[in-house]
């Protein structure tokens, strides 16, 4: 991500220690014992957190970069290429 958003060293640093205070967050959200409405909410609430952090520390551009990337990093898995998926494990 430094080099597709064209980060500095110090920059880099700042998005890297979010990603992962980020990750513990998310990570305390769904270990928790409140229900999965609420998780959602926390989530939810959480993102726009983290949203507000990454505007801070990139430019404008940088932040719609970022956000394309997320856009295109996020979404379905690709389908497996002998068409079948893999057992769901319970």
């Amino acid at each position: 991500m430094t080099k597709e958003l064209g980060l500095n060293a110090a920059a880099s640093k700042k998005v890297h220690d979010a990603f992962l205070k980020n990750i513990k967050q998310m990570e305390d959200i769904f270990t928790s014992k409140i229900e999965e409405r609420e998780k959602r909410v926390a989530l939810d609430a959480h993102r726009k957190s983290f949203e507000k952090t990454m505007k801070s520390i990139l430019s404008a551009s940088q932040f719609a970069k970022f956000q394309k990337l997320e856009a295109e990093h996020h979404g379905p898995p690709p389908p497996p290429i002998n068409g079948e998926r893999p057992p769901r494990p319970r």
